[in-house]
C-alpha cells in the first residue's frame, strides 16, 4: 500500500472517531421547596412540557439542601406520574449524608426513561432529603457553520385589530404572493403593539375558513404570536393568502421566520427576575445566555415593559456576543415607579417569557373614596342584622366526628335581600369534644364560579386544639346545592346564574354585597353566641372573595376579631380594577350599559363594597399573601386594601410566580400568625404558638394550589364582553 494511501486512511479513520463537542445546557424544571421525611412521605411532580429536548444521556440534576441522619438510606426516587409507579429497573440515587450542602444529585436518563417522561412527566421522592429546585442536563451538541437573517417581513403597518360589533373592517388580509418563498417549518409570526388585557389573535384562510393547524385563538399577553408552518398550512397560504383577524390589538407587522438561521442557544431568566423588589432595592432582569455554536454569535436581548394596565412604559435593548460553546449574562436595569408591570423578554429572536414585576408596593396610592354616608349607610345594615334573631340550628354529622372534633351542619338567619324576609346561610363547624373553650377560626368562602367551587369541611382530626367555622354566604356553596339551591332567587332574567356580583347592581340597598358583608359579621355574632368559644380569640380568613369578607369582618364586626389573615383579596379599588382585570369589570360595565349609569354613578355605587374604604376601618392585625402573576385580582387591587389599613401590625407576602392562587401552606402560615396573637384566656393553653415563634419571625414559605375561572367562550377585553363571531 503506498504511503499516501496509508495517510488518508489513517485520517478518514480518526476524522469518524472524534465526536462533536457538546455543552451541558441547564434546563430549569421547578424550583421550591421540597422535602421528603424518612418516612418517604412527600413528593414533588415535574410536567412534560420543559422535557422535550431530553435524550438520552441526559441528566436530572437535583439540589439537596438538607440530609436527614436519622435514616439509614437516604436517597432520591424517580417516578411515573400514573400511580407514582416505580421504573422497571428503579431509578433513582443515593444520597450522602455527610456532603457539603447544597450539592446536586445527579441520575442519567436511559431512552425507557426519557420516552415515558417526554410523554407524562414525572415524580422526584425519597426519603430523608430537602431539595430546592430539579433542572435537566441536556448534552447538546455544538453547531457550526455561518447563519443568515432568519426575519423575513412580508408585510408592515399599524392595523387595528377589532371584530367587535360595530367594529367597521377590523381585520387585515394577507396575499397569497407574500407567502411565495415560505417554507415548511418555518414560523408565521404576527407582531403587534397598543395590546389591551383580554386581547385575542386568530388567522383564517383567505376565504374566511379555518386556517389548517391553526384554529385556535390565542390569548395575546406579549409582543408577537406565531405558528409554525405545516405543509398544509403552507398550501393554504400559498394559494389564498390568510386574514388576521381578533381584538385588542394593533398589527404592526408579519415575518416569516426560518430557524436554521437562528443562532442556537439557551435563553433563560436568572432566578431573581419574576420578582416585586421593595423601596432601596435595584430592580432589574437577567438573561443567561448559553451558546450552542461553534463559533461566536452575536444577538440581542430585549425587555418591553408596560404598566399592569398594559400601557407602554419603555423598551431596553442589549446587543451581546456570545462565545462558541460559551455563557453570557445580560443585565437590563429597569427605572421603576411604585408599582406593577408587566416585562416582555425576548431574546436571539425568540420570546423568553412574559410576566408581571413590581416595585415598592405599599407606596402605591389607592385613595379611598367612600361617600359622606358610608358609615351610616354600614350603621343601619347591621342595626337591621341586629334586629333578625340568629336562631342557630347545629346538627351533629355522626360520619364525620369519628376523631377528636365533632362536625356540625349549622345553619343561621341574616339580613334579607331587600324584600324583608331572612336569608338562611349555612356551613360546617367543628368543636373540639374535650371540654374547655378554645379560639376559633371562621374562614369565608371564596366566588362560588358556575355553582361548581369545592365544599371544605373542617377535618374531625385536622386542628384539635381550635374551634372552626367554614361558612357559605348566601347563594353560595352550601346555599347552592340541593336542597337549598332554589330558596332564594339571586338572579332574574337579566342575570347570568351564579354572577353574585351582578344581582341588584346600582341599587346599593339591596346589592348582593351588602347582605352577603352582613352574613360574615352574623357568622361572628354566631360564634360569640357560643360558650365554649374564647370570646377574645376569634380570627378570620379567606381567599379571593373570601379575602374581601375577610377584610369586612374585620371593618365592620365591631372589633371581635383579633387577627384577619385575607389572600388574593377581591373588591379592591375599583376604578382602578378594571383598568389591570377583565372581570369583573365585564359584568360591572354590561350592567353599567344595562342600566344606563355613568362612570361616576358607577363607581360611587360601588364605593360602598369597595374593600379600601373598608379597610380604613381595619385596625387588628393582619396578614396576607399575593400572586405577583394573578390575572384574576391582581396584586394592584390586593395592595388597595392594604395600604389603607390602620393596623399597627401588617405583613404581607408576595409570591412571585403565584396566579389567581391560594399558597399550599397557606393555613400553616397564618394559623402560626393567629397563634402569636392569642390572648390569654382562662380556656385551653395548648393552643399557643411554638417556642419562639412571634408575627414578625413567621416563615412565609408559598406554593401554589391553582384555582380557576372558567369564562364558558366569553371573551374580556378592556372590562368589555365580547362574544366571538
Amino acid at each position: 500500500m503506498k504511503q499516501e494511501s496509508l495517510l488518508a486512511m489513517l485520517l478518514l479513520l480518526c476524522a469518524t472517531c472524534v465526536k462533536a463537542a457538546t455543552v451541558d445546557v441547564k434546563i430549569p424544571l421547578w424550583s421550591g421547596t421540597l422535602t421528603c421525611t424518612d418516612g418517604w412521605g412527600g413528593g414533588q411532580q415535574v410536567a412534560a412540557d420543559g422535557l422535550q429536548q431530553a435524550a438520552s444521556g441526559d441528566e436530572l440534576a437535583i439540589t439537596v439542601t438538607a440530609v436527614s441522619q436519622t435514616t439509614d438510606w437516604p436517597q432520591i426516587s424517580l417516578r411515573k406520574t400514573e400511580g407514582w409507579a416505580e421504573f422497571t429497573p428503579g431509578v433513582g440515587v443515593q444520597l450522602q449524608k455527610d456532603a457539603t450542602m447544597p450539592y446536586e444529585a445527579r441520575i442519567t436518563l436511559t431512552e425507557d426513561v426519557v420516552n415515558e417522561i417526554k410523554a407524562n412527566g414525572f415524580v422526584v421522592t425519597g426519603c430523608g432529603f430537602t431539595a430546592t429546585s430539579i433542572d435537566l442536563i441536556h448534552k447538546q451538541e455544538l453547531g457550526e457553520g455561518e447563519k443568515g437573517d432568519p426575519v423575513h417581513t412580508i408585510w408592515t403597518g399599524d392595523k387595528t385589530i377589532d371584530w367587535s360589533e360595530g367594529a367597521q373592517n377590523g381585520w387585515q388580509t394577507i396575499d397569497a404572493a407574500a407567502f411565495a418563498d415560505a417554507q415548511a417549518g418555518w414560523k408565521l409570526r404576527f407582531n403587534y403593539s397598543n395590546l389591551a388585557i383580554g386581547a385575542q389573535g386568530h388567522i383564517s384562510t383567505g376565504t374566511w375558513t379555518d386556517m389548517p393547524d391553526a384554529t385556535d385563538y390565542v390569548q395575546l399577553t406579549a409582543s408577537f404570536f406565531e405558528f409554525d408552518i405545516t405543509d398544509a398550512m403552507l398550501a393554504e397560504l400559498q394559494k389564498g393568502g390568510c386574514i388576521v383577524s381578533g381584538i385588542g390589538f394593533n398589527l404592526t407587522s408579519v415575518d416569516l421566520i426560518d430557524p436554521a438561521q437562528i443562532p442556537s442557544m439557551s435563553c433563560t431568566l436568572a432566578a431573581d427576575a419574576v420578582k416585586c423588589w421593595e423601596e432601596g432595592e435595584n430592580p432589574q432582569i437577567t438573561v443567561n445566555l448559553q451558546s450552542l455554536e461553534g463559533k461566536d454569535m452575536t444577538t440581542s436581548v430585549t425587555v418591553k415593559l408596560r404598566t399592569d394596565a398594559y400601557e407602554d412604559v419603555d423598551t431596553y435593548t442589549k446587543e451581546v456576543t456570545v462565545p462558541a460553546g460559551g455563557t453570557q449574562a445580560v443585565t437590563i436595569p429597569l427605572d421603576l415607579k411604585p408599582g406593577f408591570y408587566h416585562a416582555v423578554v425576548e431574546a436571539n429572536y425568540g420570546l423568553v417569557r412574559d410576566f408581571n414585576i413590581g416595585y415598592n408596593p405599599t407606596a402605591i396610592i389607592s385613595e379611598p373614596d367612600m361617600q359622606p354616608d358610608f358609615n351610616d349607610f354600614w350603621a343601619q345594615a347591621k342595626a337591621e342584622l341586629a334586629a333578625i334573631p340568629i336562631d342557630a340550628k347545629l346538627t351533629l354529622q355522626e360520619d364525620l366526628s369519628t376523631g377528636a372534633r365533632n362536625i356540625y351542619f349549622v345553619e343561621m338567619q341574616s339580613i334579607g335581600n331587600g324584600d324583608g324576609k331572612p336569608v338562611t346561610i349555612r356551613g360546617y363547624y367543628a368543636v373540639p369534644k374535650a371540654e374547655g373553650t378554645y379560639p376559633v377560626v371562621i374562614t369565608q368562602n371564596g366566588y362560588d364560579s358556575g355553582g361548581l367551587s369545592q365544599i371544605y369541611i373542617p377535618d374531625t382530626n385536622g386542628n384539635p386544639e381550635w374551634i372552626e367555622l367554614n361558612i357559605s354566604n348566601r347563594g353560595q356553596l352550601v346555599n347552592n346545592r340541593d336542597p337549598y339551591k332554589d330558596e332564594n332567587a339571586f338572579y332574574g332574567e337579566d342575570y347570568q346564574p351564579n354572577e353574585w356580583f351582578a344581582y341588584n347592581f346600582g341599587d346599593k340597598d339591596t346589592y348582593y354585597y351588602r347582605g352577603a358583608y352582613m352574613d360574615v359579621v352574623r357568622s361572628i355574632d354566631f360564634v360569640c353566641s357560643q360558650d365554649n368559644v374564647q370570646k377574645e380569640n376569634i380570627f378570620m380568613t379567606g381567599g379571593s372573595q373570601g379575602g374581601a369578607f375577610a377584610i369586612a369582618g374585620a371593618a365592620l364586626g365591631d372589633d371581635r376579631l383579633n387577627a384577619i389573615a385575607p389572600s388574593i383579596q377581591f373588591m379592591g379599588d375599583f376604578p382602578d380594577y378594571f383598568k389591570v382585570g377583565s372581570w369583573p369589570a365585564s359584568t360591572a360595565k354590561a350592567m353599567q350599559e344595562k342600566l344606563s349609569m355613568s362612570d361616576e354613578e358607577m363607581y360611587r355605587f360601588l364605593s360602598y363594597f369597595d374593600t379600601k374604604n373598608l379597610a380604613t376601618l381595619v385596625t387588628c392585625p393582619v396578614t396576607t399573601a399575593m400572586g405577583l402573576q394573578d390575572p384574576v385580582c391582581p396584586p394592584h387591587t390586593n395592595f388597595a386594601p392594604y395600604n389603607n389599613f390602620k393596623s399597627e401590625e401588617k405583613h404581607y407576602v408576595v409570591n412571585p410566580e403565584c396566579q389567581h392562587e391560594t399558597p399550599a401552606d397557606w393555613y400553616n402560615v397564618y394559623m402560626d400568625f393567629f397563634k402569636a396573637h392569642l390572648e390569654e384566656s382562662t380556656g385551653i393553653t395548648n393552643a399557643e404558638t411554638e417556642s419562639g415563634t412571634t408575627a414578625n419571625n413567621i416563615a412565609y414559605n408559598i406554593a401554589g394550589m391553582r384555582v380557576g375561572k372558567d369564562y364558558k367562550g366569553i371573551v374580556i377585553v378592556n372590562g368589555k364582553k365580547y362574544i366571538r363571531k
